[in-house]
Order: structure tokens, then sequence, then C-alpha cells
């Protein structure tokens, strides 16, 4: 029993690597007279696209990141939970001029900010903190007032 069960995982596992190797899905391509060939695809071309969540990932980390080594120690220490799971999220260009924003830069109308958005111990006095990143220069752009 147990020879046949290992003679199938290999079987398993070398049909896994043809595939992988040589590709798989086909593809209609024209050959030079205009008749259809076939073609193989590769893995990658057929896999489906990684999910949004997983593309926004990144760049949402790297604004966390350039928020959080933006703020001194002390109000690091009154920051709740984990800081790397701050709110990140796309500001409408009307929001630029918001009275509670203060501006460090000049905001045009077609950048493309991010507001990064840190609970903390003393929300009900100051509100929490909240730092304007533009995604293209990785600037920080402005910050909620908290006084």
């Amino acid at each position: 029993m147990r020879p046949l069960f290992y003679l199938f995982v290999k079987g398993a596992m070398l049909a896994i690597l043809c595939l992988s190797v040589s590709g798989c899905g086909n593809s209609q391509e024209t050959n030079e007279d205009g008749s259809k060939k076939q073609s193989l695809r590769t893995a990658a071309e057929a896999a489906p696209p990684a999910p949004k969540e997983n593309r926004n990932a990144s760049y949402k980390n790297e604004l966390r990141q350039i928020a959080w080594d933006s703020l001194a120690e002390q109000v690091k220490t009154t920051v709740k939970g984990n800081w790397k799971r701050a709110v990140v999220e796309k500001v409408d260009p009307g929001d630029y001029s918001s009275p509670i924003m203060v501006t460090e830069q000049p905001i045009s109308d077609s950048a493309d900010v991010y507001k990064v958005t840190f609970r903390t111990t003393a929300d009900e006095m100051l509100f929490p903190i909240g730092i304007y990143i533009d995604l293209t220069t990785k600037q920080i752009v402005g910050r909620d007032a908290r006084e």
C-alpha cells in the first residue's frame, strides 16, 4: 500500500512540475497565412491578478511608516494598538482646505493624497493624529490640528 501511495505522489509532483515549466492554458495567435495557431500561456499569464487588497497593502504600509517616523517619541507612546494597522484612506482634493488641516507644503489638485490616522489615548481632548501624505512624492503635505 505504501509504495503505491509514494508512486501516486511522485506522479502528481511530476505532473505539476511539467505544467509549471511548460505553462498552462491556451491562447489564440495567427500564423503568417492567417490561420489560428495554438500556443501555451505561462502559469503567470493564466493566473488571475492579485487581489486589490494585496496591491494596496504595500503602499499603505509605506505610508504608515512615513507617518509613524514623523511622530515624536513622546507622541508615539500615546498611540493605541499597533501603529502598523493605522487607517489609511484616500483624500478628495476638496478636503485639502479643511479648517482642521495644517498644510506643510502646497498641494496641487491633481495630487494623490492619503491620510494616515493614528488613534491615541488623548483623542477625547486632542482628536486622533491625522497625517496627509502625497503618494507620488512620499512627502508629508499636512497634518490635522490637535490643539
